[in-house]
């Protein structure tokens, strides 16, 4: 009798010890996951924190970037501003490598003038050749207008996408360089391509020429690839080739998928 008892008391405690046990287990495991969540939580305010601060240093770049602007077009002298784009254009052709890593290393923002008249001869040789002037007048109002539109401004906007996405990118980096100093270096790197857009205005006089322009068009994207891979060098300051073509890499992936996003309503950036 005594000894049922002595068991059945032995067998409370090894239930009570089993209870006790499993609530400390379970209390443990609660406490395991509120530090989970408040972890959790801490990461997402300092991710928010980031891309707060992110966006608004982008904010702030591109409200400089427009002061500078309307800053360099203020008592332009086309004159004096043509002869100093053909010295530019003659140097990058005479020293591609070295002008480019010159000006996306320069702080100065002394060639951001020229880039700006660069981008408008851009613009203007761009709506000559893509504007279909002969059909435009069976165009309904809007499609015409926005043919116009398009070929106004996507020269710009090519131009502003990869800026942009050369910008983000460079917000972490040790080497940060200006939205000013990173439209001058896109800008020069796209050399080969407005040039071969002005070329490309021959076909006004003869479509025969196209078999002409197609293959310098083939040679200017080439070439213009090849000189942003050495900007974006220069701007990250990047010495290792390997690191290098990483990032331009990934700089021009993300451009590709803005250019595919564009593409639907009609804007082909390159």
């Amino acid at each position: 009798m005594e000894e049922n008892k002595n068991e059945k008391v032995e067998e409370e405690k090894k239930v009570n010890s089993e209870e006790k046990a499993e609530n400390t287990e379970n209390t443990s495991k609660v406490e395991e996951k509120k530090e989970e969540k408040e972890e959790i939580k801490v990461e997402e305010n300092s991710l928010q924190d980031n891309t707060n601060e992110h966006v608004e240093k982008v904010k702030n770049e591109a409200k400089e970037t427009i002061k500078q602007v309307k800053e360099q077009m203020k008592d332009v002298n086309f004159k004096e501003e043509a002869k100093a784009t053909k010295g530019f254009v003659s140097a990058i052709i005479k020293e591609p490598l070295e002008k480019v890593k010159e000006i996306a290393s320069d702080t100065s923002n002394k060639y951001f003038k020229t880039a700006i008249i660069l981008v408008i001869v851009w613009i203007i040789a761009y709506f000559f050749t893509t504007v279909p002037f002969n059909s435009l007048k069976y165009y309904d109002f809007g499609k015409g207008l926005w043919t116009i539109v398009k070929a106004i401004i996507t020269p710009a906007i090519s131009i502003a996408c990869l800026s942009l996405v050369v910008l983000i990118m460079n917000l972490k980096s040790e080497n940060k360089k200006s939205l000013v100093t990173i439209i001058t270096s896109v800008t020069t790197a796209k050399l080969p391509i407005i040039v071969s857009e002005v070329i490309g205005l021959l076909g006004l006089i003869s479509s025969e020429v196209y078999k002409v322009t197609a293959r310098v068009d083939s040679l200017a994207s080439m070439l213009s690839a090849v000189m942003l891979y050495f900007a974006v060098k220069g701007i990250f300051g990047l010495e290792d080739d390997k690191k290098a073509f990483m990032k331009f890499a990934i700089i021009y992936g993300i451009f590709m998928i803005v250019s595919l996003v564009l593409s639907f309503l009609q804007i082909v950036v390159y």
